[in-house]
């Protein structure tokens, strides 16, 4: 907005502003991965989450998908940036995108780098529901 980058940003241009380029890339990147629980079995339907490393209120930067009956997911259309992905066998609704709440779950979480147009793979423990 007005030669400033704002991805992170409501803009409300009800009032004036400048002039607004926005700029689309086709270039967003994916993870995909595995979940097992504690018996190292495949966990199958239950909810995996990816947050940016840094705040950040952009949706589509903070995702949620449920695993397949292998145990596997991928989470589609990441922006480039650095994630923390978790696996729920139970969490409560948009709990997983208070930093607070995540925090006891931190060492079950996997650390991952998008780039562009590239898909990183993780194996993720469960976290399971008699943890919290």
């Amino acid at each position: 907005l007005a030669g400033r980058e704002m991805p992170d940003a409501t803009v409300d241009l009800r009032y004036g502003g400048g002039p607004v380029d926005v700029v689309l890339a086709p270039t967003a990147g994916d993870v995909t991965g595995s979940v097992q629980n504690s018996r190292n079995e495949a966990a199958t339907g239950v909810q995996v989450t990816v947050v940016p490393t840094t705040f950040s209120l952009r949706r589509d930067m903070n995702k949620l998908v449920t695993t397949d009956a292998s145990g596997n997911f991928t989470l589609h259309g990441l922006p480039p940036g650095d994630y923390k992905v978790f696996a729920w066998e139970a969490v409560e609704t948009n709990a997983w995108m208070d930093r607070d709440y995540r925090q006891p779950f931190e060492s079950l979480s996997a650390s991952v780098r998008v780039e562009e147009s590239t898909t990183p793979n993780v194996t993720l423990r469960l976290i399971e529901r008699n943890r919290r």
